[in-house]
């Protein structure tokens, strides 16, 4: 095997390697707060996620939105954007001492 394909191949690999990540749980609890204080919670939890995630966005620079014109890389920057969303509003919610729902298997 020529080198080019086996460094084509390793390069495969990471890159696939560094697209999985964990399943993020889709509900939180706190059963020693209200249903209000809950909604409260997430509503500040995700307004968090927000921000901050648009913050980073714009610390990128200038020059990254040229460099991004094109529409593959703009899909996965939105899927980037979206997982690194969830991954702060998810430790916002357990800093506040919320615990992952886990369903019950039928």
């Amino acid at each position: 095997m020529n080198i080019l394909r086996l460094l084509s191949l390793a390069m495969a690999g990471l890159v696939l390697a560094s697209c999985y990540a964990p399943p993020s749980p889709s509900q939180w609890d706190h059963p020693q707060m209200s249903v209000n204080q809950q909604q409260a919670d997430r509503a500040e939890c995700r307004q968090r996620a927000n921000f901050q995630t648009e913050r980073e966005i714009e610390r990128e620079g200038p020059f990254m939105a040229e460099q991004r014109d094109a529409q593959l890389q703009q899909m996965f920057d939105r899927h980037d954007q979206a997982g690194r969303t969830r991954q702060v509003y998810d430790n916002c919610l357990r800093d506040k001492g919320y615990a992952p729902v886990v369903p019950e298997r039928r």
